[in-house]
């Protein structure tokens, strides 16, 4: 979903929702949105904070996204993200359109940052860029960005290029590996590596 004129575009990159087998709900999320002296290019800011009414404009298998409606395509917006009354990022966000010229952000619960696009707040958010993962054996990878994670994806290409799009997608092959334990043998001989959380593959 891109802004089309005098719009905005917020997009809420759902971590537990990618990996979940069940469709997430987002009824709860919504975006508090204020004008003042230095952003005020809102048509409609929220009122009171206990106003929960800006759910999502729809969703799908990345998260929720909001089309925020603008009295003007330059200045900025104030932003909090939450889940009722609860902030689900803890710093105010201001989006800047000369920063982001498309006025199209995403962002992930947890982290201030402003992302460009999908794609890249895909990868802050799983460590594609991360390429600190270690092959301890025939089946197990052990990757300190693996932390919490139901399953990991470890893609592959010929060419040695793995990229994703626009939307954060990846069309490359990849190898499904989901959480395991580090046995004694490998913390033996690996044990600067034995605290990384340990993943395994099917075989």
């Amino acid at each position: 979903m891109q802004a089309s004129a005098r719009q905005a575009v917020i997009h809420l990159v759902d971590i537990a929702g990618i990996t979940s087998s069940t469709p997430a709900d987002y009824a709860t999320k919504n975006l508090y949105l204020w004008n003042n002296e230095t952003c005020d290019a809102l048509s409609a800011p929220v009122a009171d904070w206990n106003d929960v009414s800006t759910t999502p404009t729809g969703s799908d298998k990345y998260g929720p996204y909001w089309v925020i409606p603008l009295t003007k395509e330059s200045g900025c917006i104030n932003v909090i993200v939450r889940d009722g009354t609860n902030k689900l990022i803890d710093s105010d966000l201001r989006v800047s359109f000369s920063d982001f010229t498309d006025r199209t952000v995403s962002v992930i619960a947890g982290n201030s940052a402003l992302y460009d696009s999908r794609a890249d707040a895909f990868r802050a958010a799983f460590g594609v860029a991360l390429a600190d993962a270690h092959w301890v054996d025939k089946t197990t990878l052990l990757w300190p960005g693996g932390e919490n994670k139901p399953i990991v994806r470890l893609y592959y290409s010929h060419s040695s290029k793995v990229a994703a799009d626009s939307n954060g997608e990846f069309s490359d092959k990849y190898v499904k590996l989901t959480p395991t334990t580090v046995n004694q043998q490998v913390s033996m001989r690996f044990p600067h590596l034995a605290s990384y959380p340990a993943f395994k593959t099917a075989g």
